[in-house]
């Protein structure tokens, strides 16, 4: 980068997550209330707080298609965990459990976690360690051994490898093996 050249501006929301300063761009979005229709991304943009919450709090902006509440492509172990994971999920009963999850893990005092220590070493450990980290709090959370910890979350990664559009066969089926021990393992707790 040339120091003397000042740095453009992200081409639109999606260059904004790659581009070395997008929070100019991103203050700019936020100042607009109104949501506006990218052409060029075939999205609508909404970025002003309070325009975000009343999206995010409508009862049209759900979480998936009422018509497939689990992707058909999961069908087997891998679907019965999504279905049952709050946050992939906004059917009624669903909506009656977040609230009392939400209460009962913000009661949890931060010193009941057990999240075993990384020894980050490069960039690598530190993205590892990124993903592991608030899964091994949550396994915690539900009473999982700490000698368990890294394996549950290892298990979570294999079966969040399968929940992207472009998941070939080979990581469904991992996806699937994952699952079925995760399952097991909840059973067990």
């Amino acid at each position: 980068m040339n120091p003397m050249r000042p740095m453009s501006r992200p081409a639109d929301a999606l260059a904004a997550v790659s581009h070395a300063d997008p929070y100019p761009y991103y203050a700019a979005l936020a100042r607009g209330r109104a949501p506006f229709h990218d052409a060029g991304l075939g999205l609508w943009v909404c970025a002003h707080p309070d325009t975000v919450h009343a999206v995010l709090a409508h009862a049209d902006c759900r979480v998936r298609p009422v018509e497939e509440p689990v992707p058909a492509v999961l069908r087997g172990p891998a679907g019965t965990l999504f279905g049952a994971l709050a946050r992939m999920n906004d059917g009624a009963p669903h909506a009656q459990i977040k609230p009392v999850l939400q209460a009962a893990l913000g009661a949890v005092p931060s010193g009941a976690l057990r999240v075993p220590r990384a020894r980050v070493r490069n960039a690598a450990g530190l993205n590892a360690f990124m993903f592991d980290a608030p899964v091994q709090a949550v396994a915690s959370l539900l009473g999982c051994p700490e000698a368990q910890l890294g394996a549950v979350a290892g298990r979570v990664g294999r079966f969040a490898g399968a929940l992207s559009p472009l998941a070939d066969a080979a990581q469904i089926g991992v996806a699937h093996e994952a699952a079925t021990a995760l399952l097991a393992a909840l059973r067990r707790l």
